[in-house]
């Protein structure tokens, strides 16, 4: 059980909160595409959240070879989720971020996932599917997911996706925060 009471509870609890989301977003955090990464490594993919303040979050994208290792950095004071959906889920539009958190929207799904109780995430990572990181959830099935607290990087993940998939990511905190990770 992770308990973000101690490192996320200014930000993680009031974002979490569907009428609080709204109202943060509402404030002019548009939607933005994430700023594309390159590859690293033959073998390893970092991905970095990064940005000043909230409406400048953003997640990088990259590219690694299937079996390989993706490592996750937060170099931001906020805490995120790093959640495979299926494309289709991704928010592109201000309004789409707005209503990510409410019923029948995938960042809604996404704390259901992690079996989020208002205070607690009871659940963390949600690695479902074959081992390793594969599989993007939608609104009626599971993806592999984390959160993970302000200035925190979780552990590494061995990244599974056969070679030529494209899988796609969000942070269901931050919905404008997205990417791919390109497995090669």
């Amino acid at each position: 059980m992770t308990d973000f009471r101690n490192t996320a509870k200014r930000t993680l609890i009031p974002l979490i909160g569907a009428g609080a989301l709204a109202l943060g977003l509402s404030g002019g955090a548009a939607a933005s595409n994430s700023a594309h990464g390159q590859r690293l490594s033959s073998k390893e993919g970092t991905i970095v959240a990064k940005g000043r303040n909230e409406k400048n979050l953003r997640y990088s994208s990259t590219t690694v070879d299937s079996g390989s290792t993706l490592r996750i950095l937060n170099h931001t004071a906020a805490p995120h989720s790093f959640s495979l959906i299926i494309p289709k889920l991704v928010p592109s539009s201000k309004g789409q971020t707005q209503r990510c958190f409410t019923q029948g929207h995938i960042c809604k799904k996404i704390a259901k996932w992690h079996k989020f109780d208002g205070q607690t995430i009871h659940k963390n990572p949600v690695d479902v599917g074959p081992k390793g990181w594969s599989t993007e959830g939608s609104i009626h099935r599971k993806g592999d997911s984390v959160f993970y607290g302000p200035g925190q990087s979780p552990s590494k993940f061995r990244v599974s996706a056969p070679e030529g998939t494209v899988l796609h990511f969000i942070c269901a905190i931050h919905p404008w925060m997205h990417g791919t990770l390109v497995v090669e």
